[in-house]
């Protein structure tokens, strides 16, 4: 009786064991952490937070508020409300916003260009400068690294504004033929963006017809034109342009040098039409390009009933994508690594400085995801708690033996 009993413990920790091995390799994984209608604006990794905004409208009487959320446990650290109002822009309540590089300054403005407003997030969202530009269409905008200037941008002039001083420092005339408003349609990124160089001297403008005007700031001059992309980032050295096409292999990386005050181009090997990605955001740290693929759930067997089936199906949610995403170094343009991401649409994609957090917006939902993606903690406890119990299961033992 004794050995029987010890052969079914055994069994029956095999059996646990097997399971906690399968649900351990089936177990989905998905973001670090979630929070609904708000769109993420930057990291601050010195205080390990995501900095975001309510995505709303502002009606009356309600409150644009910035937030900032713990990195690891994604607890609301910060809530500070944001002074604006619709005499900011009287007849369009609708606001953007933009976080600096240096987590330190803060942009709310309108698309019709009604009203901008800058804040300073080291003082508490205190409000230091607002302007009406008039009745322009703001394509984009975007901060200097260090958060000193500000640039914006309409259909054929730049703005450049010094955020010490809340004035205009320049205005930057666009080159005939082109326009600028590089709108990357549902995948909206943060790459949308005008680029300064780290010195402040240098800014690069993407455009619509696959160019990026670059300037010098103080003279407003065009000193050259990047051909075959929307999108280009600065070097550390301020001198060096990084091209980065909206399809991209690994390998292939366009650079341009500024050198006697004129862009020099650099030779770059032709990609093969095969294998290439879309771009979906990059820093000075990492390029991450994208494939998506739609995942088709398996149909239901035909013997569940029809009502049953219907209702299991509603269930399922929105259908799912698979984004096959793979990670390049952005100095040399070398693959990294690649991992995959669950989701049924990516919108507003973030990159944190150092390539180890991916903010992203799935419909109304911000996601925060590990890079490469973890299994949640949940998880490892689930699939630990289970092994153990098998273990112990299994770990001979003596029986008492009852007296008399």
């Amino acid at each position: 009786m004794k050995q029987r009993w010890r052969i079914d413990r055994i069994l029956l920790a095999v059996l646990l064991l097997v399971l906690a091995i399968l649900l351990f390799y089936y177990w989905p994984i998905g973001p670090r952490w979630e929070v609904a209608n708000e769109e993420p604006l930057g990291f601050d990794l010195t205080k390990g937070l995501l900095y975001t905004v309510n995505s709303k409208p502002i009606p009356s009487g309600d409150t644009f508020r910035l937030f900032g959320y713990d990195l690891a446990s994604g607890q609301r650290l910060v809530n500070l409300p944001l002074e604006l109002s619709n005499q900011d822009a009287s007849d369009h309540p609708n606001w953007s916003a933009l976080l600096s590089a240096d987590s330190k300054k803060l942009v709310c403005w309108t698309d019709s260009g009604q009203g901008i407003v800058v804040f300073d997030i080291a003082q508490d969202a205190r409000r230091l400068f607002g302007f009406k530009p008039g009745n322009i269409f703001v394509d984009s905008i975007g901060f200097s690294a260090d958060g000193k200037l500000l640039a914006f941008r309409n259909a054929y002039e730049v703005h450049v504004w010094d955020c010490t001083t809340g004035k205009l420092q320049q205005t930057l005339k666009m080159p005939n033929g082109t326009i600028t408003g590089y709108r990357s349609g549902i995948w909206v990124t943060h790459l949308d963006q005008m680029q300064f160089s780290h010195d402040n001297q240098y800014l690069a403008v993407g455009g619509e017809i696959n160019e990026v005007v670059v300037f010098h700031i103080a003279s407003g001059r065009v000193i050259g034109q990047c051909v075959g992309s929307k999108v280009s980032l600065f070097e550390t050295d301020g001198k060096t342009l990084i091209n980065l096409p909206a399809v991209f292999q690994s390998g292939h990386l366009q650079r341009f040098e500024i050198q006697g005050g004129a862009l020099i181009t650099s030779p770059s090997p032709e990609s093969p039409e095969i294998e290439q990605d879309r771009l979906l955001t990059a820093n000075l740290h990492s390029i991450l390009t994208f494939q998506p693929i739609l995942e088709t759930p398996k149909p239901l067997p035909e013997w569940i009933p029809r009502v049953v089936r219907d209702y299991l199906t509603s269930l399922r949610g929105r259908p799912k994508i698979i984004f096959n995403i793979k990670s390049s170094d952005t100095h040399t343009g070398q693959l990294q690594q690649e991992f995959a991401l669950r989701a049924a649409n990516i919108s507003n994609p973030l990159l944190s400085s150092d390539g180890s957090y991916l903010a992203i917006m799935d419909y109304a939902q911000l996601c925060l995801w590990d890079i490469p993606p973890r299994r949640s903690l949940t998880c490892w406890l689930v699939c630990i708690g289970m092994a153990a119990l098998a273990f112990w299961l299994a770990w001979p033992r003596r029986m008492k033996q009852s007296s008399g």
